[in-house]
C-alpha cells in the first residue's frame, strides 16, 4: 500500500504515507523485541529524524554516517543510543523493516522476487534470500505461495501434532 500511495499520488497521498509509515515503525518496534518500550521518550525524539529516513528511504543505500549526521549525533554515540533505546543495532533495525516492507510486495505485487529485493533496498538477491529465510524460515518464493510468515513464533509448540 505505502509503494502504491507513493506511486499513484492520489488525493491526501502524503498523510496516508506519513500514516503507513508509522504503522510500519509500530510494527517493527514490536518486533523489537520489547527492549524498545524501556527507554525514556527523549530518547526515542533523537533518534527520530534517523527512525523517519529509515522508514521513507529504506528501499535506497543508507549509511549508519548519513543516519547520525541527520541527528546531530556522532556515529559512536548514534549507535550506542540506538542500540539501548531500539535494541538492536541500525543496520539490523533498518533491514527487518526492508524484510517487512519486501514481504508485504512478495503478498501484494506481481513482482518478481529480485524486483522486490531490490525495492526494498537489498543490494543482491542473496543477500536478502538468507535474511528473509532466517527471518521467516522460508524462502521469499514459499512464503509468496501462502501462509503467514513465521517470525513471530510457531502457532503450536514445535513437535506437537493436534488431533
Amino acid at each position: 500500500r505505502l509503494i502504491a500511495e507513493h506511486r499513484e499520488k492520489g488525493e491526501h497521498w502524503r498523510e496516508a504515507v506519513r500514516a503507513l509509515v508509522s504503522e510500519i515503525m509500530i510494527l517493527v518496534r514490536r518486533t523489537a523485541g520489547g527492549k524498545a518500550e524501556a527507554s525514556p521518550r527523549s530518547e526515542y525524539d533523537r533518534l527520530a529524524p534517523a527512525l523517519q529516513m529509515m522508514a521513507r528511504d529504506y528501499g535506497e543505500a543508507l549509511h549508519v554516517d548519513a543516519l547520525a549526521r541527520r541527528c546531530g549525533l556522532s556515529e559512536p554515540h548514534f549507535r550506542r543510543l540506538f542500540v539501548a533505546t531500539m535494541g538492536r543495532a541500525p543496520i539490523d533495525y533498518l533491514n527487518n523493516l526492508r524484510l517487512h516492507m519486501a514481504a508485504a510486495l512478495l503478498r501484494t505485487s506481481s513482482r518478481s522476487v529480485l524486483e522486490v529485493s531490490l525495492a526494498a533496498g537489498f543490494g543482491t538477491l542473496s543477500s536478502f534470500n538468507r535474511l528473509f529465510r532466517r527471518k521467516f524460515e522460508r524462502s521469499p518464493r514459499e512464503w509468496r505461495k501462502g501462509g503467514e510468515p513465521r517470525a513471530e513464533g510457531p502457532a503450536r509448540p514445535p513437535g506437537k501434532r493436534f488431533g
